[in-house]
C-alpha cells in the first residue's frame, strides 16, 4: 500500500495498459487489485492461494466476483511520470 501511496497517482483519464484498479470497501480497506489491459480486459489473481492462477478476464466479471451487499469503491492508479 506504502508504494501506491508514494510511487502512483489516481487517474481518471482514459485507462492505459499498467493502470491499476484499486478495489476498496467503504471502510477504505483493499479487497482486490488488478491490472488494465486493453479495453474491459484486465489481468487478475482471484483469491489469496498461491495455486490460484493469473488470468485475464472482464472487468465487469471481476467486479461482480468482488461486489457485496456495501458498494464498491474503485479507483484507478497509475504510476507517475519518472517513477520507479
Amino acid at each position: 500500500m506504502k508504494t501506491f501511496q508514494t510511487e502512483y497517482e489516481q487517474v481518471t483519464d482514459l485507462p492505459r495498459l499498467g493502470d491499476i484498479y484499486i478495489f476498496c470497501n467503504q471502510r477504505e480497506t483493499v479487497v482486490h487489485s488488478c491490472v488494465h489491459v486493453a479495453g474491459n480486459l484486465v489481468f487478475t489473481k482471484n483469491g489469496s492461494l498461491s495455486t490460484s492462477p493469473w488470468i485475464l478476464m472482464l472487468m465487469s466479471d471481476v467486479v461482480s466476483l468482488y461486489q457485496t451487499e456495501d458498494p464498491l469503491i474503485i479507483r484507478r492508479i497509475r504510476l507517475k511520470s519518472g517513477g520507479a
